[in-house]
């Protein structure tokens, strides 16, 4: 697996420190160059009394102010140079403790992750891979931006990861989706059964929509990158919310494609910030099944996990196996 490398997050991070740096010289200079400039002029005034020089002063340059001034943008500039060094060592040096925290904070992910593997309740896990998404809105739509962060995988296995994944929606439904989000978390804090079937309402409201969207697609041609997405927020919902689209409306070729198409399970445990459990139909191991499951809402952390289903038997519930292991998960607190 490879470890993901954000460029766009180190190239944001090094403009704002040079615009921080710009600020900082700026005003150092002003500050810098009006004490000097009136210290200079006292003391050129103390050694050397106006009349003095009056005369000569009159017929040529004035020597005094140009030399003032010399002198000032010297010292304006070697200070100026050492404050600004001075912040960008600073910057430099709580950014590579950051850095070196993160560092470790993965470093102690890892070693639990892997030490879940050798439990003898976790034997049908087969690896455990760390994600973090972000979200964002702009002129074009709404956004999720998913980035593998590293994983654990059982010895003698492979296991392949998403490196980077963009998931694109409309403003229109990604508010919708927001819109659910949060009221399903809300409905499951209070345990509202009134609440919940209002939200039920709504989830199936949208799904139609949804639906009516996919079953115009008439050919492969026909479908956009957002089409794959729509579908798995589809069977995202009829699975937590216990719809029933009518699937059988697809074109048969569109909704094998719209299967096989994209890598979205990850997606699930995104948009509904719980538990999900999929399958690859892409894959050529067909012997797995998947879970997702947030575990740090506020860094936006998804823990995935690979089960090896030649090892269940059955009398297993695989709901009751990735909730037994999403607790466990839970519990040992994974930070990055």
């Amino acid at each position: 697996m490879k470890r993901q490398k954000d460029k766009s997050n180190v190239s944001q991070t090094t403009n704002s420190k040079e615009k921080k740096n710009s600020v900082i010289t700026i005003v150092a200079f002003f500050v810098i160059s009006s004490g000097a400039t009136a210290l200079l002029n006292k003391f050129w005034n103390a050694i050397f009394p106006e009349n003095v020089f009056d005369n000569f002063l009159n017929r040529t340059v004035h020597i005094k102010w140009f030399i003032t001034i010399l002198l000032v943008e010297l010292i304006v500039f070697g200070c100026s140079v050492y404050i600004r060094d001075h912040f960008i060592i600073k910057s430099n040096n709580n950014a590579a403790q950051n850095e070196q925290k993160r560092k470790d904070r993965l470093e102690l992910a890892l070693a639990k992750l892997n030490g879940l593997l050798e439990l003898d309740d976790f034997n049908y896990i087969d690896g455990l891979q760390i994600y973090q998404y972000s979200q964002n809105n702009d002129s074009n739509g709404w956004h999720i931006t998913l980035s593998f962060v590293d994983g654990a995988i059982r010895k003698g296995v492979d296991i392949n990861a998403i490196e980077k994944a963009h998931f694109d929606f409309s403003h229109k439904k990604g508010k919708r989706i927001v819109s659910i989000k949060n009221e399903y978390k809300k409905s499951l804090s209070n345990k509202s059964p009134h609440s919940m079937v209002v939200l039920n309402d709504k989830v199936l409201s949208f799904v139609d929509e949804i639906m009516a969207e996919l079953s115009a697609l008439q050919r492969c041609s026909d479908i956009k990158p957002y089409h794959y997405f729509l579908y798995a927020v589809v069977l995202c919902y009829s699975i937590n919310f216990e719809l029933s689209p009518s699937f059988e409306k697809l074109n048969d070729e569109v909704r094998t494609e719209l299967i096989k198409g994209r890598r979205t399970g990850i997606l699930g445990s995104i948009i509904i910030d719980s538990y999900y459990i999929f399958s690859n139909e892409n894959s050529d191991t067909k012997n797995r099944i998947y879970f997702s499951a947030p575990i740090n809402m506020d860094k936006h952390i998804v823990l995935v996990g690979t089960i090896n289903m030649d090892m269940l038997t059955d009398e297993i519930d695989v709901h009751q196996l990735c909730e037994k292991y999403i607790e466990t998960i839970m519990q040992e607190e994974i930070e990055l």
